[in-house]
């Protein structure tokens, strides 16, 4: 009683967070390419478990930093 399964802390966690589609549909381009973004270094998941990785609403200014450089 009292012990959440992965599944539920994920969800838990995951709550308010983007995955890597939704930032795929917001700037137009593929999973791919953002996946290929957090690879370089150009943004950084809030967090990465597996397969599951989540970034907070910062991923946009993280983007424009990298764009200025």
């Amino acid at each position: 009683m009292g012990s959440m399964s992965t599944k539920d802390m994920l969800s838990a966690s995951s709550a308010g967070k983007l995955t890597v589609r939704d930032i795929a549909e917001r700037e137009s381009v593929s999973r791919r390419t953002v996946l290929n973004w957090v690879e370089r270094g150009a943004i950084k998941p809030a967090y990465r478990l597996g397969r599951v990785i989540r970034f907070d609403e910062s991923y946009e200014q993280q983007l424009r930093d990298g764009h200025e450089s």
